[in-house]
């Protein structure tokens, strides 16, 4: 009667001594890895979440296309001289008037730290008073940024005539090239 109750207690300490350095620490390990699995579902929810909240954005901007494209053409990313000469020759003669001389200003940043380049473009117009407040409406209406810096007008073959030569100083503005 004896035996059975060693038998008994030695395989309960085999028992305990088998959950203490056997199954304890494989039950350690095991949590640090469920630990870590759920930290790792957790952070790819978070980023789940991040892009599907970018891929919302960026369907909100492509609904703004057309309002972005005219902020490019107001503002381009590099200063096309050609393209801006001819939006002037096009919209003077489309208001009535003659483009006459042109001269190209030198092309700067607008302040010591600033990536917006501005160009000093001055030309002659020559025409009558109402075409020039049109051809002033057209460049006020359109997309780009050309500002007006100086006018000046002079009147042309006499008091009689209503032909006026108008000299201009503009200013134009593009993103400096990268």
């Amino acid at each position: 009667m004896n035996r059975p109750i060693l038998y008994i207690a030695l395989m309960s300490l085999l028992l305990v001594l088998g959950v203490i350095f056997f199954w304890q620490p494989k039950y350690r390990d095991f949590t640090g890895l469920r630990l870590q699995v759920s930290a790792k579902a957790q952070e790819l929810s978070s980023k789940v979440e991040y892009f599907s909240r970018l891929e919302d954005s960026f369907a909100r901007i492509l609904k703004f296309d057309s309002e972005v494209a005219k902020v490019e053409s107001a503002l381009p990313e590099s200063q096309d001289i050609p393209e801006t000469i001819n939006f002037i020759s096009s919209v003077s003669f489309t208001s009535g008037l003659l483009l006459q001389a042109l001269d190209i200003g030198k092309t700067a940043p607008l302040t010591e730290d600033s990536s917006i380049l501005k160009t000093e473009i001055t030309f002659s117009l020559l025409g009558t008073y109402s075409a020039f407040k049109g051809f002033l409406s057209e460049l006020q209406n359109s997309a780009r940024l050309i500002a007006v810096q100086e006018a000046s007008f002079k009147q042309q073959g006499g008091e009689a005539t209503e032909i006026f030569l108008f000299n201009l100083k503009v200013r134009t503005q593009s993103y400096q090239g990268l």
